[in-house]
């Protein structure tokens, strides 16, 4: 293989535009489409640029899986993974429970001390990601897997909102008079 040959396929890869690699790798400006298209066809250049694709595909699909997991812990965390309550019923900020998944999933967290000496109290300020917006991205996801995966089904389970204005979790009796 010859070193223009070489530098089309690292421009190739850079800019999948076969007369764009070929003026990067020298060749002439009059020739450089025809050069392109000539060199794509050649079976051991198209068997490197095809490595090398196949490649980059396996690193976007580990960056894929990370982000579908980063998206996943945001969609799932609940302030209940963060909280414990101590012996008098009081809720605190458990640190301890907050592992790299968990951590993921805080947008910020703030600090606040107040007071000095045995008055001296500390608040503590946790603020979660979006959840609404990463189990939209977790949908959108999924269903663009289903696309390009046709044998694969998706089971979506609906979710339905009920609004009533009678008090009380749907099936109760709060709110209803007997029958007399």
């Amino acid at each position: 293989m010859t070193p223009k040959q070489k530098a089309f396929i690292r421009a190739y890869l850079v800019d999948p535009n076969a007369t764009k690699a070929a003026l990067e790798a020298g060749y002439s400006p009059k020739t450089a489409a025809s050069q392109g298209q000539r060199l794509l066809k050649n079976v051991e250049i198209q068997t490197v640029i095809d490595k090398a694709l196949a490649k980059l595909a396996e690193g976007q699909e580990v960056r894929a899986a990370e982000v579908i997991r980063e998206t996943k812990a945001i969609a799932m965390s609940n302030m209940a993974d963060f909280i414990s309550v101590d012996d008098e019923g009081t809720p605190f900020l458990d640190v301890a429970k907050v592992n790299r998944t968990l951590g993921g999933a805080v947008k910020s967290l703030e600090v606040v001390d107040t007071g000095s000496g045995p008055q001296r109290k500390r608040r503590v300020k946790i603020v979660l990601h979006d959840k609404l917006r990463a189990l939209d991205k977790l949908d959108a996801a999924m269903r663009a897997f289903a696309v390009h995966n046709p044998g694969l089904q998706l089971q979506v389970q609906p979710v339905i909102h009920v609004i009533s204005p009678i008090p009380g979790p749907p099936g109760s009796r709060i709110g209803m008079r007997e029958p007399e």
